[in-house]
């Protein structure tokens, strides 16, 4: 049960870092830990897809240049 704990306490930890301050919230991290604010409270299933082929166009697009 502590492995749990200190997981949640890990999670709290780095949304506080990463200045979460509502949820739901979305963030994706890339391989050199990058994080990227996808939602901040609701949005829909074709708002989400949209949001993240964005960003993957744009994370794809900065590996190029």
């Amino acid at each position: 049960m502590d492995d749990y704990k200190q997981a949640a306490y890990y999670d709290f930890a780095l949304a506080r870092q990463l200045q979460v301050s509502s949820y739901p919230a979305l963030l994706l991290q890339n391989a050199d830990n990058h994080f990227y604010l996808l939602a901040k409270g609701y949005a829909d299933l074709s708002t989400m897809q949209l949001r993240i082929e964005n960003l993957l166009k744009e994370l794809n697009n900065l590996k190029t240049d």
